[in-house]
């Protein structure tokens, strides 16, 4: 099923304090950890991959930064909704900036043949207002980028089934995401266009046709006027009627590992320790004979252990 997502958001807000900013994402029940700050502040709190960061200079606020496991969380565990908090931030416009957000289409219809793509782009045959093009070819799998990281707005497009496969993840379906990057004001201009009503599938499809045009060059004399690529004229329809999906099913996170060792196996575990002790019930984990599940390995890849 093809749907689009959003998929990052780093915000900074000086009106809010840290309490109010986790009253702002709805997650006042959940357990954040302290950790090391980042981008010039000094402390942060973290949570299934969303961070919010403080203790910075006085003209600093705070910053939000949510990666796209974090928006997952978000969706999964906060009270509020994308809608409540963009409209926070646009009505706070002069004292809430958002930094970055990441909007992505993922295909899954085998619309897209990532290898063409990455062939089209390589031999020029594409019509884009982006000022440079990138195509890697790697283990992770095949992908292509428009514009830079730093710009206001950057286009990557790559095979997301073989990246998941890449970190150990079964994936069984055809899977490649098209995102876009966008920054500060284009950001802004997205979201609200977004909240004014428009489907977000006619959103991206109009950055897209705007933006990058994939084309057969050998049907005319010049690239302005060739015809564009039925494969890419067919995805860009589908993005039609597509409106913002927010019900995927969030990995399994350290939260949900703390709540089920300390909530239901917690008695259990200090009844054995007090038994045989420190020592020996580590003795016993190391030396057990079962596999950690996937959940559990894709947990400690996540921590990077």
């Amino acid at each position: 099923m093809n749907k689009i997502i959003f998929d990052w958001l780093t915000f900074s807000t000086k009106i809010h304090t840290l309490g109010g900013v986790i009253e702002l994402l709805g997650l006042e029940n959940v357990s954040f950890l302290e950790q090391n700050g980042r981008y010039g502040y000094k402390k942060s709190i973290f949570f299934s991959n969303i961070s919010i960061l403080y203790d910075g200079n006085d003209d600093m606020g705070i910053c939000v930064d949510i990666s796209g496991q974090g928006c997952r969380t978000f969706e999964h565990y906060s009270s509020s909704n994308w809608d409540s908090l963009f409209n926070v931030i646009l009505s706070e416009y002069k004292d809430i900036t958002i930094s970055r957000l990441d909007v992505a289409y993922d295909e899954e219809e085998n619309l897209l043949d990532i290898n063409t793509i990455c062939d089209d782009t390589a031999n020029y045959r594409y019509v884009s207002k982006f000022r440079n093009h990138r195509v890697i070819y790697g283990t992770e799998g095949n992908s292509v980028e428009f514009g830079s990281r730093s710009s206001d707005i950057m286009l990557r497009i790559y095979d997301k089934k073989a990246e998941q496969e890449s970190k150990g993840l079964e994936v069984n379906q055809h899977w490649v995401r098209v995102e876009l990057q966008l920054r500060r004001e284009r950001a802004t201009a997205f979201i609200s266009s977004y909240l004014s009503g428009q489907i977000i599938g006619l959103l991206f499809r109009g950055i897209l046709r705007n933006y990058l045009r994939f084309v057969d060059l050998e049907e005319c004399s010049r690239n302005t006027n060739c015809p564009m690529k039925k494969y890419w004229q067919i995805f860009l329809d589908s993005c039609n009627a597509i409106s913002i999906w927010s019900k995927l099913e969030v990995d399994y996170t350290l939260y949900k590992l703390e709540k089920f060792v300390i909530d239901q196996a917690g008695n259990a575990i200090d009844t054995l320790v007090k038994i045989v002790g420190k020592e020996q019930f580590f003795k016993m984990l190391q030396d057990r004979e079962s596999e950690p599940s996937l959940k559990y390995q894709k947990l400690l890849h996540q921590f990077q252990l």
